[in-house]
């Protein structure tokens, strides 16, 4: 009987380890997941603003080269950067238009 008991006792100090350490899992999430949230975000907004300094600068660029025509209304035009060209591929494969 006293060894039942001791493996009775095994399975249940096991459990208690398992609900503790799953319970640490779970504060752990909940503590990580709007931190690593908020990261991926703010890695959004800095693509964002990259891509937005990389046409204002293709956009000048532009402007001096042609002069009389200014500003231009496509992205395509804008083809001395890898990066313009791409966006301009992925959006030619949406079917939008560029």
């Amino acid at each position: 009987m006293a060894s039942l008991d001791a493996t009775s006792d095994k399975k249940r100090s096991r459990i208690a380890t398992l609900v503790v350490v799953c319970l640490a899992v779970a504060v752990a999430a909940r503590i990580a997941i709007p931190y690593l949230r908020s990261s991926l975000w703010q890695g959004y907004m800095d693509s964002a603003i990259f891509t937005l300094r990389t046409l204002f600068s293709e956009q000048k660029d532009f402007t001096r080269a042609h002069p009389d025509r200014g500003y231009t209304c496509s992205i395509s035009e804008l083809d001395s950067n890898a990066m313009l060209r791409e966006i301009c591929e992925k959006w030619a494969e949406k079917r939008l238009r560029v």
